[in-house]
């Protein structure tokens, strides 16, 4: 069993993406972290499922990093903030 930023015990990485922005508001796991399990599921299916058109991972990191330093900062965050979300145009 791992700990969380918050020194709690996790016992499973969240799922829904109500529990991934919940775990990173309490810190049992940073928004990075979730962002990089996110894109790594993606590497291993994108070639068999050719579900996005474009991945910007340089960016989605960037923006989990600073969900990462608001909460560290102790700043209010979005409902969902941390959740790596896919845009259609």
């Amino acid at each position: 069993m791992s700990t969380g930023q918050s020194g709690q015990p996790t016992t499973s990485a969240p799922e829904t993406a109500i529990e991934v922005a919940e775990a990173v508001r309490r810190r049992d796991v940073s928004a990075r972290e979730m962002v990089d399990r996110a894109l790594e599921r993606i590497e291993q299916t994108e070639e068999r499922l050719n579900a996005f058109v474009h991945i910007d991972s340089a960016l989605s990191r960037k923006l989990a990093d600073d969900v990462d330093a608001r909460i560290a900062r102790g700043e209010e965050v979005g409902p969902f903030a941390g959740v790596l979300s896919r845009r259609v145009r």
